[in-house]
């Protein structure tokens, strides 16, 4: 409950300092002969403990903020109403950390602007460092008996703004079409009675699989899915799933919105449709799987766009130089 919330909160806060500060303590030699501090995403409320230490030594801190606290809390999964304490405090924490971080590493430009713009922080705070895929997790991929080769694959955990709902209702206007539905979360039990409710028996929900069956399953796909959702987390969203997919060379389908567009352009390397749009996604698939040509297209501008901007080759470069730029 997000009365609960604050509480819970410090009280997880105060014994995630304590474990920080005595890992800190523990390896302070190594501390003291770094370049840079650098938090990464999911650990994003370091950033108000190693600050001091940032202060102490001199040596500038770099945050790699994902999507923050707010956003994917308050405005994409709504687990806090806005305007409440828990969103508050959320709200008050990204502010926090965006300002004290000496750079704040954002995975597209959109985000950046959203985050300088909701927060006040300079623009100039921000760098761009698009999702770089972990190459060695996909270069194996076994052969899953359990599964079927799909004609259209998504995969994920079922949130609001990968836009399910739209893909369920694809599905149901598609019946000759195989989907498949990787994935598990709180969310998947209702996206199945949806699909049940519209008829989309073409829907496999094989739920988690290994990830050697993962890779077979979008290898093996002629369609890929990205967010298809009309929230506020894809306007700014490019995506794990999507940069996984273009270095797997697959055709991507995906919403037509900000953050894709500064890397993607449509029917070159991804299929963009109207985010939230049934009709526009059901003709992006129909004229995928109908036109080799366009198929084929799109896989090679998916790898050309890998190798442009979510390579890690590509991210190293980036990193090195914004923490060369600090020091």
């Amino acid at each position: 409950p997000s009365v609960l919330f604050p509480v819970l909160f410090v009280g997880v806060f105060l014994i995630h300092g304590i474990l920080t500060w005595a890992a800190i303590l523990q390896q302070l030699p190594a501390v003291r002969d770094a370049d840079v501090l650098v938090v990464p995403h999911m650990g994003d409320t370091a950033v108000l403990l190693v600050k001091p230490l940032s202060l102490i030594l001199d040596t500038p801190l770099i945050y790699f903020s994902h999507n923050g606290l707010y956003f994917p809390h308050v405005r994409n999964q709504q687990l806090h109403a806005p305007g409440s304490l828990g969103a508050r405090l959320l709200f008050g924490l990204d502010w926090l950390m965006h300002r004290l971080a000496d750079r704040v590493i954002v995975f597209s430009a959109a985000s950046g602007t959203l985050f300088s713009d909701t927060f006040d922080v300079p623009a100039e705070q921000y760098e761009v460092i698009y999702i770089a895929v972990t190459e060695s997790k996909f270069n194996t991929a076994t052969s899953a008996s359990e599964l079927s080769a799909p004609d259209v694959l998504y995969w994920g955990n079922f949130l609001p703004h990968h836009g399910v709902g739209t893909m369920i209702e694809a599905a149901a206007a598609l019946p000759e079409t195989e989907f498949m539905f990787i994935g598990d979360s709180e969310h998947r039990s209702a996206v199945i009675e949806y699909a049940e409710r519209l008829g989309a028996t073409n829907i496999e929900f094989p739920g988690f699989v290994s990830f050697p069956a993962l890779v077979w399953a979008i290898t093996e796909s002629d369609v890929v899915l990205g967010p298809m959702g009309d929230n506020p987390q894809t306007e700014f969203t490019v995506g794990t799933k999507v940069a996984e997919a273009a270095y797997l060379q697959k055709a991507i389908v995906v919403a037509d919105q900000p953050g894709i567009r500064e890397v993607f352009a449509d029917r070159m390397d991804a299929s963009l449709v109207s985010p939230g749009s049934t009709d526009g996604l059901v003709e992006a698939i129909e004229e995928i799987l109908s036109d080799d040509e366009l198929k084929h297209r799109l896989e090679r501008g998916a790898a050309e766009t890998y190798e442009a901007h979510f390579s890690q080759d590509v991210a190293v470069d980036r990193f090195l130089s914004v923490a060369e730029e600090l020091t």
